[in-house]
């Protein structure tokens, strides 16, 4: 994760456009970020449980690594179905809880922000703000299917939020 802010040198006491009108309309700006990068989370295959023992979770049977090439995970085939396969009867499977290096899509996420702090009077002084949730619009796709008997099994079927903008003002006294 990355963050930052920083004032624009603009307006009264700073380096450039110091004084009259531009002085106004120019000063007391803020810019902000938060950008946010990582890998996905492991993916948990999921089984029937055909030890027929209640309240046992099963694992299926792991006959390949189940992980596709950069290049040929797509959204209908986030991993390679064929390496898992549901568990004989009356057994646990080998596969683990959670499969380390096969994992769902990763976070790539930039927050950006504005602001602008206008002094009023002494007293007073009003806040604009201007805040980009995801500002470049960039999919954030969610886990794919991980159960097995499921028909959309290694599908990534939903995404996060797209880009949301939020605009407020504040006053403060």
């Amino acid at each position: 994760m990355l963050n930052g802010i920083y004032e624009l040198p603009f307006g009264r006491g700073k380096p450039w456009l110091s004084r009259g009108g531009a002085a106004k309309i120019f000063g007391g700006w803020q810019a902000s970020g938060i950008a946010r990068f990582g890998k996905g989370q492991p993916v948990a295959i999921v089984a029937p449980n055909n030890t027929r023992i209640a309240g046992l979770i099963s694992q299926g049977v792991r006959v390949g690594n189940g992980i596709l090439p950069k290049g040929q995970q797509s959204l209908d085939q986030w991993f390679r179905t064929s390496d898992f396969q549901i568990a004989p009867l009356y057994s646990l499977g080998n596969d683990s809880r959670t499969e380390p290096s096969l994992r769902g899509p990763g976070i790539n996420v930039f927050n950006l922000s504005g602001s602008r702090n206008i002094q009023i009077m002494e007293r007073f002084r009003l806040q604009f703000r201007g805040e980009f949730f995801n500002a470049f619009n960039t999919p954030q796709f969610q886990d794919p299917v991980s159960a097995i008997v499921n028909r959309d099994f290694a599908w990534v079927l939903s995404a996060a939020q797209p880009r949301q903008v939020q605009l407020g003002l504040r006053l403060t006294f």
